[in-house]
């Protein structure tokens, strides 16, 4: 089958002569996929996310503090935004002149 196709390549027959710009457009298409992979990759392995994996594989309680670091934060945001309220509600109370929060 080789030599058939050879053959066609040589001859200049229809199917040899696209055989070439297949291949071309085939290995063209592989590289530039290749390359977006690889700037995949190397996105993932600068996230936060492969940053908790790799520390997670080598202490399993590194998640619980992550949860209890996170838990606080949303906390001292859920306390400082309840905060705003009141004050924006304050103030919105002075400006029209009755509370409304």
């Amino acid at each position: 089958m080789r030599a058939t196709h050879a053959a066609r390549a040589r001859h200049g027959t229809r199917e040899g002569a696209c055989a070439p710009l297949q291949l071309r457009s085939l290995y063209e298409h592989l590289q530039a996929r290749i390359l977006e992979l690889i700037e995949t990759l190397d996105d993932l392995r600068a996230s936060a996310e492969m940053e908790i994996f790799r520390e997670v594989e080598q202490e399993d309680e590194v998640i619980d503090r992550i949860a209890a670091a996170q838990r606080e934060e949303l906390e001292q945001e859920i306390a400082n935004l309840r905060a705003e309220a009141r004050a924006r509600g304050e103030e919105i109370g002075e400006l029209v002149g009755s509370p409304r929060f």
